[in-house]
């Protein structure tokens, strides 16, 4: 999660959570990948002409347009009801935290995922190559073998 006028800052919950979730990933041997770094990836396996598109999904209704309101609405109704479930595995199995460890900083991430004047927002990213059919990027089982390797293998330095 992030923000572009400073509303989120490292002080807060929802960025600690973040960043826990980051090093209980690498822990666990299952990195999360930046957005930024996916272009490099899917070029690493033969896409020339790779088209990306990215997206900021707001975290709750702060928007003031409309489209981006209901899509914060609705990402932040989807992000409530699995809070819980994507935090326990990584946070207890890869942090060694307790369930009420966890609970007890999930109370605050709630509290800000929820707070209008918090404009956070996830960024996502969609990629298709050139005018080629998704399908036809995946027509050979090597290629989706080699793109499975190249990313659970990715090291950013590189």
């Amino acid at each position: 999660m992030e923000s572009d006028d400073g509303t989120l800052t490292e002080a807060h919950a929802l960025s600690k959570w973040c960043k826990l979730l980051r090093e209980a990933a690498v822990k666990l041997g299952r990195p999360y990948i930046p957005t930024k770094d996916l272009k490099g990836i899917i070029g690493k396996v033969g896409f020339t002409s790779i088209v990306e598109t990215r997206f900021k999904w707001p975290s709750n209704c702060w928007p003031k347009d409309k489209k981006y309101k209901d899509l914060g609405a609705w990402n932040n109704e989807n992000t409530n009801l699995v809070l819980e479930s994507i935090s326990l595995a990584p946070l207890t199995r890869g942090l060694d935290w307790t369930i009420e460890e966890v609970n007890v900083l999930l109370v605050d991430v709630r509290k800000e995922l929820n707070d209008p004047n918090i404009h956070a927002y996830g960024q996502f990213a969609q990629f298709m190559e050139g005018n080629q059919k998704f399908e036809e990027g995946y027509a050979s089982n090597a290629v989706a073998a080699e793109c499975y390797s190249c990313v659970n293998n990715f090291d950013p330095g590189s």
